[in-house]
């Protein structure tokens, strides 16, 4: 006698039909697209890692997984903002009473944003320069450029 498959999704009540693929598929990319995490998503639809490492094979789905994770570093972008230019409140105590709040910013935050937003202007731009063997090796750090050039005769 054949083993019982036993279905992927748990979340739907016994007896009731398993959503369609679509339906999980759904499921999956509303829940990733709120977080960016794919366990979240995984979770909602019923569904494992594996399942949605096989529809991302599928050209429809990838653009639509696409999408969904570009939304979810869209949310993360937003409240990296607040959180650098609004800021959060935090209580302040005195002898273990909470007497006022004060308004905290996050440079750090404002940092990566400027870094995200204009690379070259914000960015590091540290130079290293190797001599391995007469080749001049130039690594533009913060834009990732790695060149090699010629060797420099004038090295000896």
């Amino acid at each position: 006698m054949a083993k019982k498959r036993k279905p992927e999704n748990t979340a739907h009540k016994k007896g009731a039909k398993r959503p369609t693929k679509r339906m999980r598929q759904a499921l999956f990319l509303q829940a990733f697209s709120m977080t960016g995490i794919i366990l979240d998503g995984c979770q909602a639809a019923g569904i494992s890692r594996d399942t949605v490492e096989r529809w991302r094979q599928e050209p429809k789905f990838k653009a639509l997984y696409d999408k969904a994770e570009t939304d979810a570093c869209d949310r993360l972008e937003r409240e990296a903002y607040r959180r650098a230019n609004t800021g959060t409140q935090k209580p302040v105590f005195y002898q273990g009473v909470e007497c006022g709040r004060v308004q905290e910013y996050s440079d750090t935050l404002l940092i990566f944003l400027m870094k995200g937003r204009n690379r070259a202007k914000w960015g590091e731009n540290a130079e290293v320069n190797v001599n391995l063997n007469r080749a001049k090796i130039v690594i533009n750090k913060g834009d990732f450029d790695n060149t090699v050039s010629e060797p420099d005769e004038s090295i000896q």
